[in-house]
This record gives C-alpha cells, structure tokens and sequence, in this order.
C-alpha cells in the first residue's frame, strides 16, 4: 500500500508530466501499488500525484468490483454542457465532503496499461480531483 499525501502536502498541488517514455514494468508496479491502496482505503479512485509519483496516471473503480480503468496520459477532448452537482471526497482531504457542480460527462483519449490508445465517455465528477487540467 503506498502513502496519500494530503491536502497539506505542497507536492499534492503540482501538474503531473505526461509519460513520455513508458517503462511497463515500472507502470505496472504503481499502478499495482495504488490499486491495492484504494481498495484498502476504500476508496472509487485515485491519482499518482496522490501517492507523490508525477504522472499523469488514474485509476477508478467506481463500483467497487474489482474491475477498475486504468488511465494513463488522459486528454478531455470533450465534455457536456449539463452540470451534476453530488457530493464527493477525496483521499487526500480526508473526512471532507463538498457538493460540486461536474460536467454529466466527458470524453477521454488516453493510453490504457497494454499502451494502446482509448477513447471513452466517463463521468466527471472523479476526474477533477485527480489534478488532470
């Protein structure tokens, strides 16, 4: 399981790099690391920069079912004019909830862990705390 910096954390505020050169084995590892850290701290996602590694890495299992996205280099290429507002969390504010006006959806291009390219439509209510601007 690896550590969640928090809100006090400066480096919680830094943008991500863009994963230029992809080192599989080394992708695996994190992405491997974070996916056990939000199951255990049960939570539906999670960023790198959360766990102080500066990549553009995300990984959601809304469901909880152990099925979860792996999202690596994402771009918004779209989003709706419809706003949602729900209330949400993050781990690293912990036991902190706001309600937050979000996009009803938005669409992505990103690399998946294979490191073949993906196009797809998700919610946003969880991409914006995950410091993809």
């Amino acid at each position: 399981m690896l550590k969640i910096i928090t809100i006090k954390d400066k480096r919680i505020r830094f943008l991500s790099k863009k994963n230029i050169k992809y080192n599989k084995i080394k992708m695996i590892f994190l992405i491997k690391k974070m996916i056990i850290t939000i199951y255990s701290k049960k939570g539906i996602g999670i960023s790198s920069n959360q766990v102080n590694f500066n990549y553009k890495v995300i990984i959601i299992d809304v469901n909880k079912k152990n099925k979860p996205i792996i999202i690596i280099n994402p771009i918004i290429l779209k989003k709706s004019n419809f706003c949602t507002i729900s209330t949400e969390g993050c781990l690293s504010i912990p036991k902190f909830f706001s309600s937050t006006p979000r996009a009803e959806k938005v669409c992505l291009k990103y690399i998946n862990l294979y490191n073949k390219l993906k196009k797809k439509f998700l919610i946003v209510l969880i991409l914006d705390v995950y410091n993809m601007r």
